[in-house]
């Protein structure tokens, strides 16, 4: 069995910023701020140098960030 390279590219595509943003219905600079904070890695860079991220990590990010139980997730856990 041959390993096909372009499988992962077209199960889970790299996608720039702005192409994100469209997809989540977000503003770039919110995508931004995820990877500022850890939440994303940057996968790659395209010809023109835009940083590229998986759809499946953007995807995870956004539902954890916004869809979370009880509205918007804390900043810090609650007390234990």
């Amino acid at each position: 069995m041959t390993a096909d390279p372009d499988r992962d590219q077209r199960v889970d595509p790299l996608v720039d910023i702005a192409a994100a943003a469209n997809g989540l219905g977000v503003k770039a600079s919110t995508i931004r701020s995820w990877v500022a904070r850890g939440y994303l890695t940057q996968r790659g860079t395209d010809s023109h140098r835009r940083s590229l991220y998986r759809w499946s990590e953007l995807l995870r990010v956004h539902h954890d960030r916004h869809y979370a139980k009880g509205g918007r997730p804390r900043k810090t856990p609650p007390p234990a």
